[in-house]
């Protein structure tokens, strides 16, 4: 949920080791990169973003959705529980 916010409305980026992903929106890129352990970098710009309740309860759905397609009969995925709690 947290990168989802973020390509909301900024970006999110995460590095380790050698490998980086930024997401911007719609868009990610991955490149190479040398860190030495693990960087994650928020970056939220509240006035793009609609009212943080909405955007959280979208975000949910949508997660909800993908790990039901993505499920078997011998698992079931849902969002985590502080997801949960977070669109409530």
């Amino acid at each position: 949920m947290t990168s989802s916010l973020c390509q909301f409305g900024g970006s999110f980026h995460l590095l380790s080791g050698r490998s980086a992903v930024r997401l911007v929106g719609e868009k990610a890129d991955f490149f190479e990169c040398s860190y030495d352990g693990v960087a994650i970098r928020l970056e939220l710009d509240t006035s793009r973003i609609r009212a943080l309740n909405e955007s959280l309860e979208e975000i949910r759905k949508r997660g909800e959705k993908m790990a039901t397609e993505l499920g078997t009969g011998d698992t079931e995925l849902t969002a985590s529980k502080m997801s949960r709690m977070l669109s409530k």
